[in-house]
């Protein structure tokens, strides 16, 4: 590559020019804000009964949503009140899916209430979890997401049956809690360094027992981060008892970060890159949607695989071939 001066070369120098011309449009976008057209996405409100007070979601639809009648599959996010990263992931879906690598799709954020950990966590019953004193209310936002979110979502947009749980720390507890106690709810759960260590790591067993148990198909994928000790200890635990117990209807996959703290570490690329590989599951899902349950079985396990690849911004998995291998032979 020609050099220039100051040793960059002629690459370097129009990436500078490129990334100036971002930073000017960035700079600009107040103005164009002004223009109450432009929005990422919607608010809708809820007057939970689950959670006895108002709560408010995000949802974006894809570009052309309001001149069609497609459906789209869903991927759901919690800890939605974190905009840039919201903002990053809807950002990114839309992006790749109009470049063709994946299919249109809508993304639901979840808001936080006045208390996180509230929403988040078991009941405290030992260890570290007793110094949160306001810790115990993840069954009833369980509940809120499967008995009020959902069905509103599902009521007010045009969605397809594959739909994705994804939550990162004390929100992998909430995705864990989801697959393991409402199996079948949604297609696919990931769930990014759960903070599995809550309780001195009662989890590790309680919700493995519970999905080696679980009467419908779903898929389950973990992520965690060798510089965070006690969360990567207990998911590494979690899946080897989850590889083997081997759940039979359980498509169940993990991946670790050895260098990385995964979920917790700002740079890390699964929060620079929050929707990198949504790919060809989703546009298969979409393609085979009337086929029949098997397909409709085999191509949502793809789609979580891709789903998982896309917010922790890794490629093809080691598991996949597995879990579709496993199911598509059930």
């Amino acid at each position: 590559m020609t050099p220039i001066s100051n040793g960059l070369t002629r690459w370097d120098n129009t990436m500078r020019k490129r990334t100036i011309c971002l930073l000017l449009c960035v700079f600009a976008a107040p103005a164009a804000a002004q223009d109450s057209t432009i929005t990422l996405w919607k608010r809708e409100v809820l007057n939970s009964a689950k959670l006895k007070e108002q709560r408010a979601i995000y949802v974006t639809t894809p570009e052309g949503y309001q001149a069609g009648t497609s459906r789209y599959p869903v991927l759901v996010l919690l800890d939605a009140e974190d905009r840039a990263q919201f903002n990053l992931a809807v950002a990114n879906v839309a992006f790749l899916a109009d470049r063709g690598a994946i299919p249109k799709m809508i993304v639901v954020g979840i808001a936080n209430g006045k208390d996180r950990t509230h929403d988040m966590t078991p009941v405290a019953t030992s260890g570290r979890a007793k110094n949160f004193a306001t810790a115990g209310g993840v069954g009833m936002f369980a509940d809120f997401i499967v008995d009020e979110v959902m069905p509103l979502v599902r009521a007010k947009y045009r969605t397809l049956p594959t739909t994705v749980l994804a939550g990162h720390s004390f929100g992998g507890l909430v995705a864990l809690e989801v697959a393991a106690n409402k199996p079948g709810v949604f297609s696919g759960v990931i769930a990014m360094s759960p903070s599995l260590w809550w309780n001195d790591s009662s989890g590790v067993v309680e919700y493995s027992n519970a999905l080696a148990k679980a009467a419908k198909g779903e898929r389950v994928f973990v992520t965690h981060g060798g510089l965070e000790p006690d969360i990567d200890r207990t998911t590494a635990a979690f899946s080897q008892r989850m590889d083997s117990l081997k759940p039979a209807l359980i498509a169940f996959g993990h991946q670790r970060y050895p260098g990385r703290l995964a979920q917790h570490d700002a740079g890390s690329e699964s929060r620079r890159r929050p929707a990198i590989h949504l790919r060809a599951g989703l546009g298969r899902e979409t393609a085979y949607i009337d086929a029949g349950p098997r397909h409709r079985l085999c191509d949502a396990d793809e789609c979580i695989c891709r789903v998982e690849a896309t917010l922790c911004g890794r490629g093809s998995l080691p598991w996949t071939r597995r879990a579709l291998s496993r199911v598509r032979n059930q």
